[in-house]
C-alpha cells in the first residue's frame, strides 16, 4: 500500500438515524455525540424497548467508566459515600418478635451470599453509574413476607409489555447475544402473584422516562475526551512523536525495498529505534521534488494541558463536585486541610449523596411495608475523610449480637432461645410469657 492510497479512499453512504426510529425515539442528528445516541426503540421481537442504537448503551457507560480516569473515581467514591457505613436498626415494635426475626434476617442474610450492606452497595453503584438500580424480592410461599433481596445487575434489565400489555421487566446478561437467556420479572406489588418481583427505581429525566439516565449525562462527551486525550498520549509515547525533519532526495532507488532500507537506516542512525522523526521523500527528477511547508507545533504541551484541565473540570461539573480532592484529584490552589475538606463533604453529602440515599432508603422502606413490617434498617452516612459513621448512634443490640455470629450458628440460637432470652440479647426488657422457646410458638408464614 502507497502512502498517499489512503487519498483513494470513498466511504458508503451514512444512512440516516432517523431510518431506525421507532416509538419513543430520541433520535440525535449524526450520532456521534454520546449525548445524541439516547434512543429508545420498540422491539416487538423480544417484547422491550431498546436502550440505544443496538440496545447496548448502559454497555457505553461502562466503557466510559473504565477509560476514564476522572469519572471512575468520582463513581466510586460516590458510590461509597451513598452505601453509607453499617446499617443501623430501628426497632418500633418491640413485642412483635416475628417482624423483628424477618428484619434481622434481611439484614444479616440478605440472600444467600450477601448481608444488607454487600447489597446496597451494589445498589448504590448501578445508581451513581447508570442512573437506576433494581431490586429483586423474594416472597414466601404465602406471598405475605418478604424473605431475600438480589441488587440485579442493572445494565441488563430492560423495560417491556407481555401479552396482555401490562408492564414487566426482562433481564439478559448480553442482549447482543442472541442465544442468551432471557429472564421475565414482574414489577414490585404486594398483590402480585409471583414469588420473585423486580423493584426498579430510576432517576427521572424529562423526555426519558422509560429509562434513567445518570447525572453526570451532560458531560458524556468531556469524559469521551479524556479517554481520547489518554489514547493521544499512549500512542505518541510508544511510537514515536510527530516527525521533525524532512529528507528530500533527488533521485529515486531502484526497488521499495532499497528505500525502506534507507530510511530505516537513517532513523535508526539519528533518532533511535522507535522515535522515526524523518520522513524520506525519493523523487525521479529534480523539478518534479515535492515543496514541504513546515508546521508549527509551538507550545504544543500547554495547549494540550489547557484541553486536559477543561476536560477534567467539565467532568467534575457534570458530577456535581464541589472539591476535587474528595476524590483524590489535586486542584492548584487548593490547600487541601482539614477544614476545607470537610466543609466540601458536607455540601456534597447534602446536595448528591443524601438524596440518594433517600431514595434508596425509600425502597428499603417500601419492601418493609409490603411485608407488614414497622421496623426499619436504615442507611448511615460514612465521611470518607474519617473514615466513620457520622452521628453514628449505639445500634440495635440484638443486631450487633446476631451479627457477631456464624450463620449457622445465629439460626440455631433464634430457634433454640425463649422470647425473653432473645431479648436479653438486644438489652430489652422482659415480657409476659415470655419464657417460652421461640421454634414452639405457632407462627405465621414468613
Amino acid at each position: 500500500m502507497g502512502l498517499f492510497d489512503f487519498l483513494k479512499t470513498t466511504k458508503g453512504p451514512v444512512k440516516d438515524l432517523n431510518e431506525y426510529q421507532g416509538n419513543y425515539s430520541v433520535p440525535g442528528k449524526n450520532g456521534s455525540n454520546l449525548t445524541d445516541a439516547i434512543r429508545i426503540d420498540k422491539d416487538t421481537g423480544k417484547g422491550i424497548y431498546k436502550f440505544g442504537l443496538r440496545n447496548d448503551y448502559p454497555n457505553t457507560l461502562i466503557s466510559l467508566y473504565d477509560a476514564s480516569p476522572t469519572n471512575q473515581a468520582v463513581i466510586n467514591r460516590t458510590a461509597l459515600m451513598i452505601a453509607g457505613g453499617n446499617t443501623e436498626l430501628d426497632v418500633k415494635d418491640e413485642n412483635n418478635l416475628f417482624d423483628l426475626v424477618q428484619v434481622l434476617s434481611l439484614q444479616k442474610y440478605t440472600n444467600e451470599n450477601q448481608n444488607i450492606e454487600q447489597v446496597l452497595s451494589s445498589l448504590s453503584f448501578d445508581l451513581k453509574l447508570h442512573g437506576r438500580y433494581g431490586i429483586v424480592v423474594t416472597w414466601n410461599d404465602a406471598h405475605e413476607k418478604v424473605v431475600q433481596l438480589h441488587a440485579v445487575d442493572v445494565q441488563g434489565v430492560r423495560v417491556g409489555l407481555d401479552d396482555k400489555g401490562k408492564k414487566v421487566y426482562r433481564y439478559c446478561k448480553d442482549w447482543t447475544d442472541t442465544k442468551a437467556e432471557i429472564i421475565q420479572y414482574e414489577p414490585f406489588d404486594k398483590y402480585g402473584k409471583k414469588t420473585r418481583q423486580l423493584l426498579y427505581v430510576q432517576l427521572m429525566r424529562s423526555g426519558h422516562e422509560v429509562y434513567g439516565l445518570p447525572d453526570y449525562y451532560a458531560s458524556l462527551n468531556w469524559i469521551d475526551l479524556e479517554t481520547k486525550i489518554g489514547i493521544h498520549y499512549s500512542t505518541t509515547a510508544s511510537e514515536g512523536f510527530s516527525p521533525k525533519l524532512a529528507v528530500v532526495f533527488p533521485g529515486k532507488p531502484d526497488s521499495e525495498d532499497l528505500e525502506n532500507e534507507i530510511m530505516d537506516n537513517l532513523n535508526k542512525k539519528y533518532t533511535g529505534a522507535r522515535g522515526k522523526k524523518i520522513i524520506g521523500v525519493f523523487s525521479p527528477r529534480p523539478e518534479l521534488m515535492p515543496k514541504f511547508d513546515p508546521i508549527s507545533v509551538e507550545n504544543i504541551d500547554k495547549q494540550y494541558q489547557v484541553i486536559d484541565d477543561q476536560t477534567q473540570a467539565k467532568i467534575l461539573t457534570g458530577h456535581g463536585v464541589v472539591s476535587p480532592m474528595l476524590f483524590g484529584i489535586k486542584t492548584a490552589g487548593q490547600l487541601g486541610g482539614t477544614t476545607e475538606l470537610q466543609t466540601s463533604f458536607n455540601i456534597y453529602q447534602s446536595t448528591v449523596v443524601g438524596p440518594y440515599q433517600n431514595l434508596i432508603q425509600r425502597s428499603i422502606d417500601q419492601i418493609l411495608d409490603a411485608s407488614g413490617n414497622p421496623n426499619r434498617i436504615n442507611l448511615t452516612t460514612f465521611d470518607i475523610i474519617t473514615e466513620q459513621n457520622i452521628d453514628n448512634e449505639e445500634g440495635n443490640k440484638v443486631a450487633d449480637a446476631l451479627n457477631s455470629m456464624s450463620p449457622l450458628v445465629a439460626t440455631k440460637v433464634l430457634e433454640n432461645l425463649t422470647i425473653n432470652e432473645i431479648r436479653a440479647l438486644g438489652g430489652l426488657e422482659s415480657v409476659a410469657d415470655g419464657d417460652i422457646v421461640k421454634s414452639q410458638i405457632q407462627a405465621p408464614n414468613i
